[in-house]
């Protein structure tokens, strides 16, 4: 055989390789809409919050921070701790973690920016299991809510948050006029902040427009009756839980998941949607 002969065959059996190819991915099953919609949700990287803060919102976490400098986390932790202990409540999902306020701030960001939420004054905020309180401090700076709320069940958590809560209406006026100079809007009020000492899966938050959870140590029983208690949410509420998704269902979309620091480490932030009006 010539050399010529030898890459007309050498071509002639490549040609029939992509084409039996092919002809195996047209019979590849096609991926339902849901299938479709998970491929295509984006998994951004790694989050850099602090390279991403402007400057109110820097100013803004400033205000964070001097208000939460005497709660200290590794305070917090052995509260948390001692308290289980002493309950014998030996679940996972009380493994004490706090939100970044850099993260926290890149999160309503998006939901701002890329998904449409939040864009008018009021709704409600709760956070489920909200420790001493830091989320609800955070929310009440990045948006105008009408009403923050955290739900706690361990009461010496529950007490560290009454004393930020302390600390927020002492400091008030000062705090309103800040945010004023920083979002140069003199509409600027705080919000009602409330910190309950409840079980979130009894208590009734249905009346969110946001709701966050610091899921990554959620059992999966906890987080089906999260889901279920979910349903009860109106339509274009919005959900945000740590590591942990939803389970699957037309009930809630899921827009966009990112990595983030928080205090126990790098974890990916889920945010969802409400597509379903609320459950009777």
């Amino acid at each position: 055989m010539d050399d010529e002969a030898l890459v007309s065959m050498i071509g002639q059996q490549k040609l029939k390789g992509l084409f039996d190819f092919f002809q195996d991915l047209m019979k590849t099953k096609k991926p339902s809409t849901r299938e479709q919609q998970e491929v295509r949700m984006p998994l951004v990287s790694t989050v850099k919050p602090h390279d991403l803060m402007n400057n109110k919102i820097k100013q803004k976490y400033a205000i964070f921070q001097r208000l939460t400098h005497s709660q200290k986390l590794s305070q917090a932790r052995e509260a948390s701790k001692k308290e289980r202990n002493s309950k014998e409540l030996n679940y996972n999902s009380f493994v004490y973690g706090e939100i970044s306020f850099p993260s926290f701030a890149h999160i309503f960001t998006l939901i701002k920016e890329q998904y449409g939420g939040l864009q008018n004054e009021g709704g409600i905020f709760y956070d489920l299991g909200s420790g001493v309180g830091k989320g609800v401090l955070a929310a009440s700076l990045l948006h105008q809510f009408d009403r923050c709320t955290g739900i706690e069940l361990l009461e010496s958590l529950h007490n560290m948050g009454l004393q930020l809560k302390n600390s927020i209406l002492e400091q008030s006026e000062q705090i309103v006029q800040e945010v004023i100079e920083i979002d140069k809007y003199d509409g600027f009020c705080l919000p009602e902040i409330n910190f309950v000492k409840d079980d979130f899966l009894t208590y009734d938050w249905s009346d969110a427009t946001l709701v966050f959870a610091a899921s990554t140590c959620y059992e999966p029983f906890l987080m089906q009756k999260l889901f279920e208690r979910s349903k009860l949410l109106k339509r274009g509420s919005f959900f945000i839980t740590l590591t942990k998704k939803l389970p699957q269902s037309d009930d809630w979309q899921l827009l966009i998941s990112v990595n983030h620091k928080m205090s126990w480490g790098e974890t990916t932030v889920h945010i969802y949607r409400k597509q379903k009006d609320a459950m009777s």
